[in-house]
């Protein structure tokens, strides 16, 4: 690639970044009283993590007092009312730490994450990049998921990141960028990166995905709204069953990817945009239609001609591409939603989490007693009436952005009043607890919930 072209496209892809309005509510409570509140909130996350109960009471007892003196001060009724405030309160109290922030602005980066409770002791490797605008707010953010490459060490480190500073361009002075690569091994000068051996949905793929995704939750602050899944050729048919498996995403990207697998849930990319780039020399399908001649769902799929190949996508391509990412936003409590059960383990979307499915062993995604919800909120009743199909336990997290908390709440399924008229408190540890340990499955915030439990199985025909 010539230096004139990426000159070029750096300044096609370098979109201003989105103002931060996650579509929330806030209050009039101002930013640096909400700041306040970070040292607190993180003293009591620490409290948790350790389980010392009463150092956790007296975190809540500093964070309920501070806030309603700031509540006060602002004429606010009630804090707990405003998600974009705790949005706001709980991204901008992360401690990325000096090895993250030392990097804002400098382009890719190699960071290690570990989870100290793993048994194993396995440390994450990923490159990553964080733009200098990190420092002041909250980015958006691309994920990539690269194809077996078949290098290990310094050589798998150095052709990721000479590929992805050519495909990113000028997406890295606006996003995050988070590549996950796999485990590191040995230590001191002994230390070697290995990529993942197969498929991102193996064992060990899910583990270096899920764990990898842990930074942008606990460690840097980043737009939740905006965050695309970008799958490099193989890799993106993996990219296509996560997409389709988990709540997190705004866009999916496809890069000459396979798309058609029987068991991929077609259906639940109805609310995620997707964009196809096609390379001419690539080893593309030929055949898009499970993604774009669909007549059992209204997908969104923009196909692009990438040029040559879409990991080094034509100027033009690029320039779409740049454009594309910058517009996608996803709500973050939406009204009205259905959703796909596969596997239970992936049964969160928005705030509905099924905690028992009943799925036939063979069952497939199209037939009529595949596991699936769909839900919706009606405003003017402050109601949630939710259809099911061989969902038999669930938890549906509740906020003000979902219903009106002041306000008796109704929750009926299949039709059966589960919930009558009841008043729901909100709680700030529900809500503390409900981000740290990401009840949800959403990454969402929420001041109360319900487990719906007993759900008839609702099987067509009966």
């Amino acid at each position: 690639m010539t230096i004139l072209r990426l000159l070029l496209i750096t300044s096609l892809l370098a979109v201003p970044l989105a103002a931060q309005d996650d579509g929330l509510a806030r209050s009039g409570i101002a930013d640096r009283d909400l700041s306040k509140l970070g040292k607190d909130v993180n003293a009591f996350f620490e409290a948790l993590d350790q389980d010392q109960r009463s150092d956790q009471l007296q975190s809540l007892e500093k964070i309920g007092g501070a806030l309603g003196k700031s509540a006060k001060k602002a004429k606010v009724d009630e804090p707990l009312k405003y998600m974009g405030d705790w949005d706001y309160v709980l991204e901008t109290s992360k401690a990325p730490g000096r090895a993250v922030t030392g990097n804002y602005g400098k382009g890719f980066f190699r960071h290690v994450f570990a989870d100290p409770w793993d048994q194993l002791e396995r440390k994450v490797v990923v490159l990553m990049s964080v733009p200098a605008t990190a420092k002041d707010g909250r980015p958006p953010v691309v994920v990539g998921l690269k194809p077996t490459l078949g290098v290990t060490g310094k050589d798998l480190e150095e052709q990721l990141q000479s590929q992805a500073e050519a495909i990113y361009g000028g997406l890295l002075e606006t996003h995050i960028v988070l590549l996950p690569i796999g485990l590191e091994s040995g230590s001191g000068r002994k230390v070697e990166t290995a990529e993942i051996d197969g498929s991102w949905m193996s064992d060990s793929g899910m583990y270096v995905f899920f764990t990898a995704y842990r930074i942008l939750l606990e460690q840097l602050p980043f737009d939740r709204s905006r965050v695309v899944l970008d799958g490099w050729g193989e890799a993106g048919l993996d990219a296509l069953r996560l997409a389709t498996s988990t709540p997190f995403f705004s866009g999916l990207v496809l890069r000459s990817s396979p798309v058609d697998s029987p068991e991929v849930l077609y259906a639940n990319l109805e609310g995620v945009p997707t964009l196809y780039l096609q390379g001419a020399d690539d080893a593309a399908p030929g055949d898009l239609a499970a993604l774009t001649e669909r007549d059992d769902v209204d997908l969104t799929v923009e196909v692009v001609d990438a040029g040559a190949t879409a990991l080094g996508a034509s100027d033009e391509a690029s320039a779409a591409l740049g454009t594309w990412i910058a517009d996608r936003k996803r709500a973050l409590a939406p009204t009205d939603f259905s959703y796909q059960l596969g596997d239970v383990r992936f049964g969160s979307i928005n705030w509905c989490t099924a905690a028992v499915i009943n799925r036939r062993v063979t069952a497939q995604p199209g037939d009529a007693d595949f596991p699936r919800l769909t839900a919706k909120v009606d405003k003017g009743s402050n109601a949630i009436d939710i259809e099911t199909v061989n969902v038999l336990e669930m938890f549906v997290y509740l906020s003000d952005e979902v219903v009106d908390l002041d306000k008796p709440v109704t929750i009926r399924v299949n039709g059966e009043e589960k919930v009558k008229g009841k008043v729901f408190p909100r709680a700030l540890r529900h809500l503390l607890e409900t981000r740290f340990f990401n009840n949800s499955g959403d990454y969402g915030l929420y001041t109360a919930s319900v487990r719906i439990e007993e759900i008839d199985a609702n099987l067509p025909g009966s």
